[in-house]
C-alpha cells in the first residue's frame, strides 16, 4: 500500500482531532483540580524544585483565584481546538519530511521474505528490514552520524 505524505498528514491530523477531543472528556470529568493542584503532596512536590518561598505563595495565590469550573469551560472552549491546530501545524512539517521514508518503506516490503509465522523470525526479517531501510534513507537525506 502507497501512501503518499497528503494522506500520512490526514491521517495523523483526524487521530489528533479524537485524542484532542478524548483529552477534553476526560478533563471535564477528572477530580478536583484546584484541590489537587493546591495540595500538601502537590506543594511539596513544587518546594522541591522551585527554592524560592515567594513562588510558592505566588503559585498558590494564582491557583487559589481559579475554579474548577472555570478551568474546565477553558478546555472546552479552547482546549480542543488550539491542540488540533498545533498538532495540524506540525502534521504539515512532518508531512515535508515523510516522503522518503515512505517510500523507503515501500521499496523494502517488495524485498521481505514471506512472513513464517514465528514472531521472532518475522521481527527480525521484516520489521527491522523496514527500520533500516527508513533510516537509511534518512541518513542519506541528512547526512549519516
Amino acid at each position: 500500500m502507497v501512501l503518499t505524505a497528503d494522506e500520512w498528514r490526514k491521517e495523523y491530523e483526524e487521530g489528533a482531532r479524537a485524542k484532542a477531543s478524548k483529552l477534553v472528556r476526560k478533563f471535564s470529568k477528572s477530580r478536583p483540580i484546584i484541590a489537587a493542584a493546591i495540595s500538601a503532596g502537590a506543594e511539596e512536590s513544587f518546594k522541591a524544585k522551585v527554592t524560592s518561598d515567594f513562588a510558592l505563595k505566588k503559585r498558590k495565590a494564582k491557583l487559589s483565584a481559579l475554579t474548577d469550573e472555570f478551568l474546565r469551560s477553558q478546555m472546552n472552549q479552547f482546549g480542543a481546538a488550539s491542540y488540533t491546530q498545533g498538532v495540524s501545524r506540525a502534521a504539515l512539517r512532518a508531512s515535508r519530511n515523510v516522503s522518503e521514508g515512505l517510500a523507503a518503506i515501500d521499496a523494502a516490503r517488495a524485498t521481505l521474505p514471506p512472513k513464517t509465522g514465528v514472531l521472532e523470525t518475522d521481527v527480525t526479517n521484516r520489521v527491522l528490514g523496514i527500520a533500516r531501510a527508513v533510516q537509511d534513507a534518512y541518513k542519506r537525506k541528512y547526512g549519516a552520524s
